[in-house]
């Protein structure tokens, strides 16, 4: 790969010009190790196709997360990391174990985020199982909390038609068609 002059000889430059071996650096912030996890998850995933190891490294990304401050960065990295992990198991047929491996995380159905209980849905609704994910987007439907969010109504819609309707609940679909 040929190097442009113009960028790999420019020397480093601070905010006004170029930076002298006396003035600090701007110090990046640091990056988490389950940002790394997280990279390394999607790779092992997407490239090598080696879902195992994606799943144990989406594992090893969670335990690391223990010792974290909440933020906004740690919350999209656990999203993500579930998302990563629900297609590892679903790639390795163990797809039935996906809405048990993510709630060991989040512990509260209510608390899962929106896309994760997205794809939790259209995964069980997809094995033709909708019933197992039923009562926890029920539970998550009828958290305050969510009702406010931007996903509501589109996890409503998916609630009513990959879950409620296949299960045969039509009064809970014309209930919730109507309060939402």
């Amino acid at each position: 790969m040929k190097s442009d002059a113009s960028t790999s000889a420019a020397p480093l430059k601070g905010l006004v010009g170029p930076l002298r071996s006396s003035e600090p650096a701007l110090a990046l912030p640091a990056v988490s190790p389950a940002v790394h996890l997280l990279e390394e998850a999607s790779d092992l995933l997407v490239v090598h196709l080696d879902f195992h190891a994606a799943l144990e490294t989406c594992e090893r990304a969670w335990q690391s997360l223990a010792e974290e401050p909440v933020s906004g960065t740690i919350v999209e990295v656990k999203c993500s990391l579930c998302v990563v992990g629900i297609q590892a198991l679903a790639e390795m047929d163990r797809w039935r174990e996906a809405l048990s491996w993510v709630l060991r995380y989040y512990q509260v159905p209510e608390k899962l985020p929106p896309k994760v209980l997205e794809l939790c849905i259209l995964l069980y609704s997809k094995m033709k199982e909708p019933g197992a994910v039923l009562d926890v987007a029920s539970a998550w439907l009828q958290d305050p909390d969510n009702q406010g969010l931007p996903d509501y109504g589109s996890l409503a819609r998916l609630h009513v038609f990959r879950l409620l309707l296949p299960s045969g609940r039509l009064s809970e679909a014309e209930e919730l068609a109507v309060r939402s």
